[in-house]
């Protein structure tokens, strides 16, 4: 069996880990040194699968797509969409029932084949705007509002 790649792991962790919710491949994915920056508490796959199992919860058919994957000798940079619908999530929020379709990238880094650091970017706006939990700030009436607002501003300063 030839060893596996970190172009590998990295598809496992889309594949398996997230759109197969195959939780118990964790640890084989992730350094025991890996921490979540909001999973202070815990290490290693641990401290991904706990992120993990909220999104899970949140959208209970959650599907990601890698879009695009590049990989060096110790680092990957993965672009995905993602699809699914919200069936209510952490802090008690209410279900919106809204499907979202939105994109994000992550950027791993390895060691010793394992994931070792994460830093992930998630566009949350458009995420939010699809399920109505903020207002777009891109249509016409707010682009209107936000110009009127930076005319005043400049008219103050002169």
């Amino acid at each position: 069996m030839s060893p596996v790649t970190i172009e590998t792991v990295a598809r496992l962790l889309y594949q398996d880990l997230w759109n197969d919710r195959r939780h118990d491949i964790a640890g084989e994915l992730f350094h025991p040194e890996f921490r979540a920056s909001d999973q202070a508490e815990r290490d290693g796959g641990a401290a991904k699968l706990a992120a993990n199992r909220r999104y899970h919860t949140t959208f209970p058919d959650l599907h990601i797509t890698i879009d695009q994957r590049i990989a060096a000798t110790d680092q990957v940079a993965v672009r995905w969409t993602l699809s699914g619908t919200d069936t209510g999530g952490p802090g008690d929020r209410l279900s919106t029932g809204k499907a979202v379709h939105s994109w994000g990238v992550d950027f791993l880094e390895f060691r010793d084949g394992l994931i070792i650091r994460d830093w992930v970017g998630v566009d949350w706006l458009g995420a939010l705007t699809q399920l109505g939990l903020i207002t777009n700030p891109w249509t016409r009436e707010n682009q209107t509002t936000a110009s009127h607002t930076a005319i005043l501003v400049s008219e103050t300063k002169s």
